[in-house]
This record gives structure tokens, sequence and C-alpha cells, in this order.
């Protein structure tokens, strides 16, 4: 062993003889590709023994070095001071630390690298600990992976070798058991607005680069129905976020390495799970209150729904939305409309809460004394039609009959897709008792109707309230009578089949005619304890429905005005089961597995059950046929006010 003595006299000896602009540290002070004693070790020892200018670079700059002032080497080892802490005693001292650093340099090794060079306060304190931390600081082959994870430290061309068997990757042409650490990883997409909240339809993957000659294949899995699909990646790739995911849905993502097509000898990467966030909905206006919350339409008060026109709409109306409700001042048993009076613009929240309104000479109104078919009209829904259908709107709406039952109706409109006008008469819009009646301009088609009617009965059921049709908006903004299209409308009880009073039945299209779905037991095929559910299609033959809860009724103050409870999301796709090509009722998540929503006001408070409850009515659209851009028309009530519609904003796509 050398004495201490001569160790700081050799030093001694040696003392007189670019910015830090990479992301990882290493022992190659000059960058001159090469890591040695009398250079790089003498500037590291001499810094700490507080050499500095000439002094400290003089006779210790390797050849072909890339940092050589003593200004660029000072600020390199100044901001590397956490890194140079070999005996990891929290300081960097030359007669510990450097020490350890040059001696290793020169080949030191076990106690003679050790002996009279570790602080008593340090948390190495073997030869081995030492050894193994400087392999991760130098890269004694400059091929810029550090000795510790460099299979081949002192060969540059090489620096993995993952089938173990002693030939680098690079140079291992030959197939015989490559491996493949992918440290896979599936992590939440934090958003920067709102703040707090992570996104409801994206997650990220994370992976390392598998061996060369090889691509990854992604195998992501929808643990709330099984289904699976692939996704890959480019080749340098080693992220990517998944988009269009469900709400509060966990996803399963296994990866594979792959080098041939049918990747027959593919390398397993491993499996991460993780889960979306629930969505998260924005009202709009100011402050937190019913009274500041934006009026989308200055006398509205429920039963809203609403469609946009696409591009193939008149030239006027592209973009535009029309809004079908119920108005104040005498129009509450009526159906309105409502038109913006500019295109839906995703820059410019304001485009989707400004209307103008024809209440009193558009849409159908309550006649005077009661038809047939209508003495008072719900809810509705205006769907436009494809040319092939007739280029118009029609407009499904629910109206109690001179028999107190109510039943499903539609009328088309007669002006093309104005959809103002429903009277085939010489009025422009319904409102008297003889348009209503046979051979009156506004003489309704029965859609669904009730258990004993000569016409589109549904057995089982007294009442057909409050529908809406899945119209695949994302593939043409019309409805073109596809077979299986599907409908969801309000039962109410059903004596027998469900114990809730509020219940949804289900409904296909058959090219012709709606056709309620039973079960074998005779009974309708039910979501049981829903209200008010809304679709929205997410592509193919998928689709969301949002809805209220009124069997649950924390929150409620009473009175005459609707509760509807927490709302909820469930998920619809085709291809769970049967035909993929319709949306059966089995091919929906049970209502009892629906993911829950959080809705705030304006300023950013979480609404409470309370608020939430008196959601009552609403409609989600994608104003630019784009998932991304999300908003909804809520009605809704502070469980005293007069209810009115306004509109939110989806926040954490």
């Amino acid at each position: 062993m050398i004495p201490r003595w001569i160790q700081i006299l050799l030093l001694t000896l040696f003392l007189t003889t670019c910015s830090f602009g990479y992301a990882g540290f290493d022992l190659d002070i000059d960058d001159d590709g090469k890591t040695e004693a009398l250079t790089d070790g003498l500037l590291v020892i001499r810094h700490m023994f507080g050499f500095s200018g000439d002094s400290l670079t003089t006779g210790a700059i390797g050849s072909g070095a890339n940092r050589s002032s003593a200004q660029d080497i000072e600020t390199l080892l100044a901001a590397s001071t956490t890194e140079l802490d070999i005996d990891g005693d929290g300081s960097t001292q030359a007669l510990t630390d450097g020490l350890l650093i040059i001696r290793e340099l020169f080949g030191f090794s076990g106690d003679a690298l050790i002996a009279g060079a570790l602080s008593t306060s340090g948390t190495r304190q073997t030869g081995s600990s030492v050894v193994e931390y400087l392999n991760t600081i130098k890269d004694s082959d400059n091929d810029t992976y550090v000795d510790s994870i460099d299979a081949f430290p002192n060969d540059s061309t090489e620096w993995l070798d993952t089938d173990g068997d002693g030939t680098g990757d690079n140079a291992d042409s030959v197939n015989d058991g490559d491996t493949w650490g992918a440290s896979l990883a599936v992590s939440s997409v934090e958003l920067d607005e709102p703040s707090g909240f992570n996104a409801s339809s994206r997650l990220q993957v994370q992976w390392t680069a598998p061996p060369e000659g090889y691509s990854v294949v992604l195998l992501i899995t929808d643990e709330s129905t099984g289904l699976s699909w692939t996704v890959s990646p480019e080749a340098d790739q080693t992220k990517r976020v998944l988009i269009g995911l469900k709400s509060a849905t966990s996803y399963h993502v296994t990866a594979e390495a792959c080098n041939s097509a049918d990747c027959e000898q593919g390398l397993d990467g491993g499996a991460a799970t993780n889960q979306t966030a629930e969505e998260v909905w924005q009202l709009l206006g100011s402050g937190h209150s019913i009274d500041t919350l934006t009026n989308i339409v200055s006398d509205s008060n429920a039963k809203t729904h609403a469609f946009v026109y696409g591009e193939s709409a008149p030239e006027a109306l592209r973009g535009h939305i029309q809004l079908y409700y119920g108005a104040m001042g005498g129009y509450g048993g009526s159906l309105s409309v409502a038109t913006s009076t500019r295109a839906a613009d995703p820059g410019d929240e304001t485009s989707y809460a400004d209307f103008n309104s024809f209440v009193g000479s558009s849409g159908v109104i309550e006649p005077e004394s009661a038809a047939t078919l209508v003495d008072w009209i719900g809810t509705g829904q205006g769907v436009p039609l494809s040319e092939d259908m007739g280029g118009s709107i029609r407009l499904f709406f629910e109206a109690r009959g001179a028999d107190s039952k109510t039943r499903i109706m539609s009328l088309d409109s007669q002006d093309g897709y104005l959809g103002l006008d429903f009277n085939a008469g010489e009025a422009s819009y319904c409102s008297l008792t003889a348009d209503y009646d046979e051979g009156g301009g506004c003489h309704p088609s029965v859609e669904i109707g009730v258990e004993g009617d000569e016409q589109a009965a549904a057995a089982s059921i007294d009442n057909v309230r409050q529908q809406k049709v899945g119209v695949s908006t994302l593939t043409d903004w019309r409805w073109g009578g596809d077979e299986g299209t599907f409908m969801v409308f309000t039962t109410g009880a059903v004596d027998g089949c469900s114990a809730s009073q509020k219940n949804h039945g289900y409904a296909t299209y058959d090219g012709s005619a709606w056709q309620v779905r039973y079960e074998t037991s005779g009974c309708p095929k039910l979501f049981k304890g829903v209200q008010a559910m809304a679709p929205l299609h997410r592509g193919r033959r998928s689709f969301k429905l949002q809805f209220g809860n009124p069997d649950e009724n924390e929150g409620t103050l009473g009175g005459n005005l609707p509760f509807l409870g927490p709302k909820r999301i469930i998920y619809g796709d085709a291809a769970r089961t049967g035909d993929p090509g319709t949306l059966q009722f089995e091919d929906w998540d049970a209502v009892e597995d629906a993911r829950d929503m959080t809705f705030l006001w304006p300023d950013g408070e979480e609404f409470n059950a309370t608020a939430e409850g008196y959601i009552d009515d609403f409609v989600v659209l994608t104003p630019s046929f784009d998932l991304e851009h999300q908003v909804q028309f809520v009605v809704l009530t502070d469980g005293s006010q007069i209810p009115f519609t306004s509109v939110a904003i989806l926040r954490n796509r």
C-alpha cells in the first residue's frame, strides 16, 4: 500500500504541471472520448483543491478535447458536486472523493482503492460499493452508455447483449433467444386545466427501445368488456398516448417486440394497467350560482334537445346548432325552435350559447283542446334525415293523447333542413286541434305506442316518454334510416318487470319501423332506475349514454321540480356480442357499472349532490364532429327556481 504522505506528494506534483450541455454527467471531464487518471482525474482533484484558471488545466487536457477552457471545466464541475460525492457523505473533498476517483482511474480496487480515503459518515464504505457507484458516472468507451448499464464498457460499438450469449446486439444477427427489458408503464395524462384533474379519454404508455431489428406492438384491452386492439408505434418511438378511451375505465396493456410480420418469435415486454379519469364538465357563466350561469335562450325552460348542421347542410346553416326546447310564456307543453346565431367554434365557447328563438311561430305547439293523439307535448328530438330519407328534419316527440297515454310520435319538416315548419297544411307551425287530428297537416306518425294500440303497440308498457335516437353523427350528421339504429325511451313503472318507477326501454330500427326489444319472459329489456338517457356517438357502432339516477335522492330539497340524482355514463359497443352492425341491448354496460361524472361551476368549484341532482334534461354534442370537443346543453334549477337551459364543456377529454 502506498503511504498517505507519498500519495499527497504525488498529487502535489501532478497539480503543478464548454458549458454543461448534456443531461447525464460522466467523468470524461475534458470530453476527449476517454476517461483517464492524468487528465480527467487530475482535473477533478485539482478543482476540489481549489485550483482554477490555467493552474487547473495546465498539462491535464487530453488531445482532441472538446472541453478545454478552464471556465467551461469549472462550470461543469461546480454543477456536478452531487455526482462527485463518491463516498456518499454529502460533501465533495479532494482527499476522499477526489482521491477515490483518481485511484480508480489508475486501476486501484478493493482495500487499495479505499484505504484512508473514506469519510466515516459516508454511505459507501467498501471498495465494491465505490466502484459500483463510479460505474454510474463513467463511460469508459464513450458510447453514451455509462459503464453500469453497458454490457461492453470498453467497446464503443456494443452496449447490449439481450440474449446473454457474449455477442453484442449490434453484431448478433442470430435470433437465439433475445430478451427485452421493456420497463412497460401506463400512466395517467395530467392536465394543466382544470388543475388537479387527469384526462378522461387518454393514457400514456412508455417502454424502453427493443433490440435492433425489432418493432413494438402494443395490445390494449378494455378490462370492462374484454375487447382488445393493437397499436404499432413508429420504430423510434418509446412513448405513445392512447386516445379515444372510455372514461373511468381500466385498460390493460401488454407489449411485444417483433422481428417478423407474424411475430412468431416475439419478445415479451410485460404488462401494465391503469385507469382513465371520470369526465369533468364545466358550466359556462361566472361564479358558483344558478343565477350567474349562462342561459342560452332567454325564454328556455325544460325539454332541451339539439343537433349540429354538418358540412353538407345549406351554407347559411352549416356548423350552426338547432335547438328544440320547451319555452316559457305559455309554451311549456310545446316544442319551440331556436338556432345559434353563428357556427359553433371550439375556440369561442360563446358560440355555443347565443341563440335566436322562433317561439310561437315554429315547431309543435300544445293544442287548445285534445286531439286524439296530441293533448300535451313533452320532450322531443330533431333528427336530420339524409337526402334519400327526404332531406328534412324528423321531429320525434312524446305526446299525451286524449286517452291520457303518452306515445312517441314523429313529424317531418316541410321546409327541408330549416326544421321550423312541421305543418303540411297552409300554416307554418302546428298548434290547432285540427292540425293534429287525422287529415290535419300535423297528424303525427306513431313510432312507439303503448299496450293495446292498433299501431306500433308496445306490450306491457302503459306510457312511452322521453325518447332519444342514437344517430351516428361522426359518420354523417344526418340519419339514413340505417337498420340497427337504436332508440331509448322512458317507460315509467313496468309491473312485474322492474321495481323502479323510472326505467328506459330499448328499440332498434328494422328499416321501416322501431321494434321494442323484450326478454324471453315477456318483459321489455330495461335500463332500470334511470332517467333522461342521452346518447353520443363515439365512432363505428360505439356510443355512450349519459343519464340520471332518480332512485338516489341524496341532496333533494323536495317539492315538485324534477330531481334526477347523480349523473352517470355507460358505454355500448356492437363488437361485444352478436351482430357487429347492430348495437344490441346486451352490448351496453350494466347500469350498476356506470361511471360517475364531475360537474364544475364556472369558477371551478365542484357541484354538490343537490346541484348535480337538479340537472334535469341534457343533450351531449360534438359541435365540430370531433370527440376532442364535447358540449352538453343542460336544463337545471336550484330546486326552487324555474328551470332553464345552460351549456357545459367537457374539460378533461
